[in-house]
């Protein structure tokens, strides 16, 4: 079977540079919750106070069960997308198991979001927003 140049050609999978834009708006979404809460009134901005009540520990830990998780669940994935009959191509499963890691990783600045705001204190956003940096930078898209 030949393929004329009029049909569609198979994707494997997004292009490099669509997962780099994903993955920087992942980025940019942890510096627009830091311009949020440091905007808001009567929020305390001093850093160094990481005190947190029970619901705020509550959250730290679902934070780190999220940081584990971006490693554990993407290999997961691709594990299981490519080795089913019919499964998705290797690309196609590096895409989503890296969309997932991202969105794990951005998740532990969320919970720092809520434990700062619900408690008026900046500086409990801090690591949170430090973490998942970190994360998103251990999980970037990778070359190839």
């Amino acid at each position: 079977m030949t393929i004329s140049k009029n049909q569609p050609q198979l994707r494997l999978g997004p292009s490099p540079q669509v997962e780099k834009i994903i993955w920087v708006t992942m980025i940019s979404t942890i510096f627009i919750y830091g311009f949020l809460l440091f905007s808001q009134p009567g929020m305390n901005k001093e850093i160094g106070n990481f005190e947190l009540d029970s619901m705020g520990m509550n959250l730290a830990v679902m934070a780190v069960v999220m940081a584990v998780l971006s490693f554990v669940v993407p290999k997961f994935l691709k594990r299981n997308m490519v080795s089913k009959p019919g499964g998705q191509s290797p690309r196609q499963a590096q895409f989503v198991a890296g969309v997932v890691s991202w969105a794990l990783s951005e998740s532990v600045a969320i919970y720092g979001f809520i434990i700062a705001n619900s408690s008026k204190n900046f500086g409990l956003f801090v690591p949170f927003a430090a973490g998942a940096l970190a994360l998103l930078f251990v999980h970037r898209p990778k070359q190839g």
